[in-house]
């Protein structure tokens, strides 16, 4: 039995199965994502092309039923936008894998 999903919404799949915070660790969200890296000398008319040949992939019927079947919800930002979710993230984990002591066994 699942006791709670680390989204901060429910899943569509799960209605019945509430979110960490809502079982009682307000603030609770961890998830899994992923996304395009380019090296960082990468022309930009190079990500624009790649950001636009993804985002017409991610339309397909084919993939958003894959998705949706994966309980897969897909945030098709820009190459801004995503890289500003990807140092957010990677500050968020380093703060948690310094406070914590956490290490690679």
């Amino acid at each position: 039995r699942a006791l709670a999903v680390t989204s901060a919404r429910r899943a569509p799949q799960l209605t019945d199965v509430p979110t960490v915070a809502e079982a009682g660790v307000p603030g609770y969200e961890a998830y899994v994502w992923m996304g395009l890296l380019a090296p960082k000398a990468t022309p930009a008319t190079v990500i624009d092309k790649i950001h636009r040949e993804l985002l017409a992939v991610l339309a397909t019927d084919e993939v958003k039923r894959y998705m949706a079947n994966a309980s897969i919800e897909v945030v098709g930002s820009s190459p801004a936008e995503f890289g500003a979710f990807f140092h957010m993230e990677k500050d968020r984990w380093a703060k948690i894998v310094r406070e914590t002591g956490a290490k690679v066994d």
